[in-house]
């Protein structure tokens, strides 16, 4: 959660400027909205204007990238390994 007094706030636009790529105003708001991969980007509305901070983005950008190491899965695994081991071994025996 964003804390107004010792955030450094930032509208959307200021955000998207500092963001690698300078993504789409929109973006930032579906980021806001909706989020990616159930990670929301935090915001505040103060007088009508949305905002966001520096720490927020980072917290964000953080989040994302722990939830895609979690999911991410190794391309081969041990278990695969010996068949793909066992499978070569049977096409030997039939001289393939």
């Amino acid at each position: 959660m964003i804390n107004i007094r010792d955030e450094e706030l930032l509208t959307l636009v200021e955000a998207a400027r500092r963001v690698p790529h300078r993504p789409h105003i929109a973006t930032l708001h579906r980021w806001v909205a909706r989020g990616v991969r159930n990670v929301r980007l935090e915001a505040v509305r103060i007088g009508g204007r949305t905002y966001t901070s520096t720490e927020a983005l980072q917290r964000f950008v953080d989040r994302l990238s722990a939830s895609r190491a979690v999911t991410a899965q190794p391309e081969c695994s041990s278990d695969s390994n010996q068949r793909a081991e066992k499978a070569e071994e049977q096409l030997k025996q039939i001289g393939i």
